[in-house]
């Protein structure tokens, strides 16, 4: 089942002032699917390319937590962080609670009167759902939209921590191999 996202209805103006954390899971069970999270997160990328009223950053996360790229709206540092996300090989667990707290710092930094909001794609096997859930809570607690691509897969199809983890008008369901076209989906402004 695949539920698309719409975001229209929180927006009211052409690509108002916002800052987006993609947060990527590349734990050992997302191993062999980078080319599919490169293509996805390149393409998404590339819609705000002209925006420089919008800024991404990158964090992936396994055990630990990386920032790839902070916040910028430079188009060659957003490249060159799609590049680096292929380059992660996936390894270790899921420790969801770290990166959504950092996700949520790394938001909480600068440009206060901004939307706020964080892609959070995994295929939803966190360390500790409870404690996940309770960093859930906290990030959307600072005003920050919380979003949740889950990705299904062969090992573990349960999607019962993400779908309450997100914001069910900001949720979708799919599979690695139509990540790009969900993800291309999301659609943030008018």
């Amino acid at each position: 089942m695949i539920i698309l996202l719409t975001i229209l209805t929180l927006f009211q103006s052409d690509c108002l002032e916002m800052d987006i954390m993609l947060l990527i899971d590349i734990s050992a069970s997302t191993k062999g699917q980078e080319e599919f999270i490169y293509n996805a997160t390149a393409e998404f990328m590339r819609k705000f390319e002209p925006q420089k009223s919008v800024r991404i950053g990158v964090m992936v996360f396994n055990n630990f937590y990386n920032v790839i790229q902070p916040l910028t709206s430079d188009v060659n540092k957003l490249r060159s962080a799609a590049f680096d996300i292929s380059e992660n090989q996936g390894a270790g667990g899921t420790n969801m609670t770290h990166a959504l707290y950092m996700a949520g710092i790394e938001l909480s930094q600068d440009r206060p009167n901004v939307h706020k909001v964080i892609i959070l794609i995994s295929d939803g096997a966190p360390n500790s759902k409870n404690s996940a859930l309770r960093a859930s809570e906290k990030v959307k607690g600072r005003g920050i939209l919380l979003c949740g691509v889950f990705l299904e897969n062969s090992e573990y199809s349960d999607n019962k921590f993400m779908s309450m983890a997100c914001e069910p008008a900001c949720y979708m369901v799919t599979n690695y191999m139509m990540l790009s076209e969900q993800l291309s989906q999301l659609d943030l402004c008018l």
